[in-house]
């Protein structure tokens, strides 16, 4: 959305060589873990630029399970507990391995709420085009999950903040899910709402940026597998930009918890680090890097829920008609691209 994030053993499924790309190929297939160190090399015209080595990255992306704590009460055993929700069959997050930090503070509260040993992370190295590369990652954990026979998966990015306990978390997420009519595509744990109104006092119906926390339903499991980053048969939403969260917001079916229960904590290293009371920008109120930071990080979020809620009353007659609009465009812009 307005963010543009840096994007966030043994590989678990059957193995396909692939090198990196910067910009030019969508990249779905599993990749094989490597045992040595690398330089990635990015190409911009005749410019070669040549990123330090990093130590402990590997060449490609590759699959992990949470390694085993045994201080931690749900990996030793000594506290059990139920599924997070209900007919979900695995919780995937995205974190880059040139940012072991943010991997750390990820597992450090997957360990806190119990889902130490639920949780599979994706691990790619971080890619030239941002945007491409979050698709690209996004889409290569719905592959996982459909070659595993999954319809149902939580999937997270590493910068993302539950804001309550478990005990909380779980009975909210099922009563959400049990609102949903049968043909839903998503669940937002957590976004940046623009367009949304009630379905039910606990579910939103919703045209949203951002994708920190959300549960893929079948459909959308097909899609991002199926679709390639910035495919023109991508419904995008160029208000938002050429992201997935561009194109997911006008997907049909797509919905959210009332009131929100993830949001996006700052962790370093991203192109919204910029923060709203920045000294540096006084003066330049409409800076685009001050607002960035303010919906991402900030309390923006909740100010753009609040405010979607405000005016849920005209998004319930303008929504779908806009997502429309944006498909339509799309098919039109497609039709014109291949005539």
């Amino acid at each position: 959305m307005w963010r543009r994030l840096e994007h966030a053993g043994e590989a678990l499924r059957p193995r396909t060589r692939c090198t990196p790309q910067c910009d030019t190929k969508a990249c779905a297939t599993l990749l094989p873990m490597c045992h040595h160190f690398h330089d990635v090399s990015c190409k911009s015209g005749s410019k070669i630029d040549v990123r330090a080595r990093v130590s402990g990255i590997m060449e490609h992306a590759y699959f992990e399970a949470l390694a085993r704590d045994e201080g931690c009460d749900y990996c030793a055993g000594r506290r059990q507990v139920a599924r997070l929700a209900p007919d979900l069959a695995a919780i995937y997050c995205i974190s880059l391995q040139e940012q072991p930090h943010r991997t750390a503070k990820a597992a450090a509260q997957f360990h806190v709420l119990g889902l130490c040993r639920d949780v599979l992370f994706y691990r790619p190295v971080r890619g030239c085009d941002t945007d491409r590369a979050i698709w690209n990652s996004h889409r290569a954990v719905a592959a996982d999950a459909i070659a595993k026979g999954f319809a149902r998966i939580l999937v997270l990015e590493d910068d993302v903040l539950f804001t309550r306990p478990r005990e909380t978390l779980v009975p909210r997420i099922t009563a959400a899910l049990c609102a949903l009519p049968p043909t839903w595509w998503g669940l937002y744990l957590g976004h940046v709402p623009i367009q949304a109104y009630f379905l039910r006092p606990n579910l939103l119906r919703v045209r949203s940026g951002c994708t920190h926390a959300y549960i893929a339903n079948a459909p959308l499991l097909a899609w991002l597998a199926s679709t390639a980053p910035m495919s023109p048969q991508a419904p995008m939403w160029h208000w938002i930009g050429r992201s997935i969260d561009a194109a997911m917001s006008s997907l049909p079916e797509m919905y959210a918890m009332f009131p929100m229960i993830a949001v996006q904590r700052y962790l370093g290293e991203s192109g919204a680090d910029t923060r709203f009371d920045d000294q540096r920008l006084r003066g330049t109120f409409l800076e685009i890097d001050r607002w960035r930071y303010f919906f991402i990080y900030g309390r923006g979020v909740r100010f753009a829920e609040a405010m979607a809620v405000l005016f849920s009353p005209v998004h319930r007659l303008t929504l779908e008609w806009a997502r429309r609009r944006v498909e339509r465009v799309t098919r039109r812009a497609a039709t014109d691209t291949t005539a």
